[in-house]
């Protein structure tokens, strides 16, 4: 699955240059338990860096359980 975030509420076809978590996470929660598992692709203006920022942001939460440098489950 690919997952972007908009660029603005205005140009929401164009990808933003980062993934917004908050949306991702909500999306994830959703979703949770209806399939055994999800590969996303980042569609990203700032790609690789992109990846980075949201493992960041992912190993500071409790809720998830970071199996490699891009690979995490949400407990």
């Amino acid at each position: 699955m690919h997952i972007s975030s908009p660029k603005s509420d205005q140009a929401i076809r164009h990808h933003a240059d980062f993934i917004d978590i908050d949306i991702f996470i909500d999306f994830l929660k959703e979703i949770k338990g209806t399939v055994p598992r999800i590969d996303c692709m980042i569609e990203a203006k700032k790609k690789d860096e992109a990846l980075f920022k949201l493992m960041k942001q992912i190993q500071l939460r409790d809720d998830f359980e970071i199996i490699n440098g891009s690979t995490f489950r949400l407990q």
